[in-house]
């Protein structure tokens, strides 16, 4: 009888240890759950917001076009004035031909560099905002470089 009693105490014991650990189990259980439900609120927002500047940086086609079209004009119109600046050169004489020639060469690099920046923006579709910055400073940039070389060519 003494054995029994000790085992049903221990089976009392076992059973009301077990008991009260699978409702602190349960409780922090539902903390845990608390816990992740706040996560996925906070991760759903974060990638709401990375969604939302992701589109906005989004390239739309129509932008893309009117974009190309005019830079690709742009482009034609200095590769213009470079070949006017390489006539007006050969003509010219000077003994200064060969400093001419390397700025003309800079300048037709940079022309080069553009077309193939407007080319890889073409293919990759991203950081559209910060490429159109870049690019027309860039754009701009050749222009003064260009103006500057016919205003030092007429001094």
């Amino acid at each position: 009888m003494k054995k029994l009693i000790i085992s049903f105490a221990s089976m009392t014991l076992i059973a009301l240890t077990i008991g009260f650990y699978s409702c602190q189990s349960a409780e922090q259980k539902a903390d845990d759950a608390r816990e992740e439900l706040l996560e996925a609120e906070q991760d759903l927002k974060d990638a709401a917001s990375e969604m939302k500047a992701n589109s906005e940086q989004v390239l739309n086609a129509e932008d893309w076009k009117e974009f190309k079209e005019k830079s690709e004009q742009k482009i034609q119109e200095f590769e213009v004035r470079i070949s006017e600046l390489k006539d007006k050169m050969k003509k010219s004489g000077k003994l200064l031909d060969t400093y001419y020639e390397q700025r003309i060469i800079a300048l037709e690099n940079k022309v080069i560099d553009l077309r193939s920046k407007l080319v890889a923006q073409e293919k990759t579709q991203s950081n559209w905002e910060s490429f159109k910055r870049e690019f027309n400073h860039d754009m701009d940039e050749l222009g003064k470089a260009i103006s500057n070389f016919v205003e030092n060519d007429k001094k």
